[in-house]
């Protein structure tokens, strides 16, 4: 018999010793002994009681985990039936094994104890006895009862007599000089009830740090993964880079920064502006490396959200205007809000119910942006991998004029405080993932990051979505240098401190007592001066959280080798955590 079937016995067990225990008591008033056992009785039925109510506690904590969620009263059917079937299921006794493990046979091993413990128990209390049962006979039958149910006589025979009566007297001894087995059993069961407790607690705990160690082993890798994103970024570079062989003129290519927490689907997202005659045609598209026929599938849930080509001149007689352009007298000023946060939820969801259609390898990248695809254009064939991309949006728009984030900062109003903190967290964490990569061979200064107009609305920016340059289309993009990243980092810190006030450094005073530079290396280190100044203000302004990221990518990284990457580590849990931190409690509070 299993140990959790042996819970079960012990279980239907325990009422029997309770009833036998309330049998003494009713014998005990009927024969007139009442007073003399009184104390004792009470105490035991007490004791007895609270160490039934420990076991059915304890096997409700072992059952709890066991149960699945759609079946939440089998708990309270197995604790009101104990001789049901349900407790010879094999599944849940599968489950048992699998919660305690190591401690599975000790479990064993206590439940048989306690079923010993009451088993004896039962057997010092068994009215089944001779002298028990003729005493508890003799004495029913020698009273009467009335109308109400109370006895009007206990015995016909003298008082005498009755307390003599060989079957009482053995009734009554029994009860009384069996006091300290059932201490001693009571005892053995107490114990037996706390190691039991200690025998789940201890499951419990295990399991809770198995649930932590998995859980710190996860955020370990992820966090290798993101510190060593900037290879990946650099392998499907190259790929981008041999796939583009048209001699077209007027191709731009911009990488949208995003904030990654998680790289089971490491996903890029592309805009590729062409210019035309009279316009610019515009291809959204996304890249994921992994399976074909799943990422085939999944792809056409964008199929819905696919925006069809439109014709040139769609926009001729819409002016084209600023988002952030103050407005006139009759004319409030348009300004564009953060859409969403900047944690892209980056899932696949394959759509089993449609069948994915043939997809080849991409020559060219171009001519394959020309076949209109509603799911996916093909794939990049790296040496280990695949890169199938895939269309987001398509359609043409009249002029197109990306917003520098450095023009941004001198506009007004000026961006509230939750945009500016979600693009300090965005670029940082793009900074952690792409530097080094010939996506971003050097610093990231404010020019470099721009923001695109929304082809249905020319005059609005889409600030949520920042982007980068990529001209992997130049042969000359292969030569460019890598920046040391004793200079870059600096350089984002300047950024990150005009993003905390939505101010550019160069009209501050701190900056303009130090004088124009000609040259930049020269002009840098004044930047940087004057941010360190400037540093002061930041935690007032956005807490000391914020103010101890931008220090460390304005100082820290004089104190770190540069020649490993221990920088980026370094960075992700001294800049980018703080940071998600920061634009968590700003927008939950």
């Amino acid at each position: 018999m299993s140990g959790f079937a042996i819970a079960g016995v012990v279980l239907g067990a325990l009422p029997l010793v309770v009833t036998a225990l309330k049998s003494y008591s009713k014998l005990a008033k009927i024969a007139g002994f009442w007073r003399e056992i009184r104390r004792e009785y009470q105490k035991f039925d007490t004791d007895l009681k609270c160490q039934r109510l420990e076991f059915i506690m304890s096997l409700r904590v072992l059952l709890l985990p066991l149960v699945t969620a759609g079946d939440k009263e089998l708990i309270d059917r197995l604790i009101a039936d104990p001789q049901g079937d349900a407790w010879k299921d094999h599944e849940i006794e599968t489950r048992l094994k699998a919660k305690l493990q190591d401690q599975y046979e000790l479990f064993e091993k206590i439940v048989y104890e306690i079923k010993q413990v009451v088993s004896d128990l039962e057997s010092e209390l068994s009215i089944d006895s001779e002298a028990v049962q003729e005493a508890f006979d003799a004495s029913a039958s020698a009273g009467t009862q009335d109308a109400g149910g109370t006895w009007r006589k206990m015995f016909s025979r003298r008082q005498a007599e009755r307390r003599e009566s060989r079957s009482v007297v053995k009734c009554k001894m029994k009860f009384v000089n069996g006091v300290q087995t059932r201490a001693n059993l009571l005892s053995d069961f107490a114990k037996l009830n706390k190691n039991l407790q200690t025998v789940l607690n201890v499951s419990d705990k295990q399991a809770e740090i198995a649930k932590t160690q998995a859980a710190i082993a996860s955020k370990s890798a992820i966090d290798d993964a993101i510190c060593s994103f900037y290879l990946h970024a650099a392998r499907l570079f190259n790929l981008l880079l041999a796939s583009w062989k048209c001699t077209c003129p007027g191709h731009s290519a911009k990488l949208q920064l995003q904030h990654r927490t998680t790289l089971t689907e490491s996903e890029f997202r592309l805009l590729l502006a062409t210019s035309k005659d009279s316009y610019w045609e515009l291809h959204r598209i996304r890249i994921s490396q992994g399976n074909r026929e799943i990422i085939e599938k999944s792809s056409r849930c964008i199929a819905a959200n696919f925006k069809p080509k439109l014709q040139p001149g769609h926009r001729a007689t819409a002016p084209v205007k600023s988002a952030m352009r103050m407005g006139t007298n009759t004319a409030q000023p348009k300004r564009v809000g953060l859409l969403s946060p900047p944690v892209p939820e980056i899932t696949v969801t394959p759509a089993e119910t449609m069948e994915a259609s043939p997809t080849q390898a991409i020559h060219s990248l171009c001519i394959s942006l020309g076949e209109h695809q509603e799911s996916c254009y093909g794939y990049l064939h790296g040496e280990d991998c695949r890169y199938y991309v895939h269309p987001v949006s398509h359609g043409t728009i009249d002029t197109f004029a990306p917003l520098s984030l450095a023009e941004l900062l001198t506009r007004r109003p000026r961006l509230r405080r939750l945009q500016r903190l979600a693009l300090s967290l965005t670029l940082t964490s793009s900074f952690l993932q792409l530097f080094d990569s010939p996506w971003l061979p050097a610093s990231l200064g404010k020019g470099d990051i721009q923001f695109i107009a929304d082809p249905d609305d020319p005059g609005a920016f889409k600030l949520d979505q920042p982007h980068i340059n990529s001209d992997f289309f130049s042969p000359s993009s292969q030569e460019q240098r890598r920046a040391k990243i004793k200079e870059s980092l600096p350089r984002l810190g300047v950024v990150l401190i005009e993003l905390c006030f939505g101010e550019p450094l160069e009209i501050q005073s701190y900056r303009e007592e130090l004088g124009i530079e000609s040259d930049a290396k020269k002009s840098a280190a004044l930047d940087l001066a004057a941010a360190i100044v400037w540093l002061g203000d930041v935690s007032e302004e956005a807490g000391p959280n914020y103010a101890a990221a931008i220090e460390w990518c304005l100082t820290g990284i004089r104190t770190i080798p540069t020649d490993t990457q221990e920088w980026r580590k370094q960075m992700l849990w001294k800049v980018v955590r703080p940071l998600e931190e920061c634009y968590r409690d700003l927008r939950e509070g």
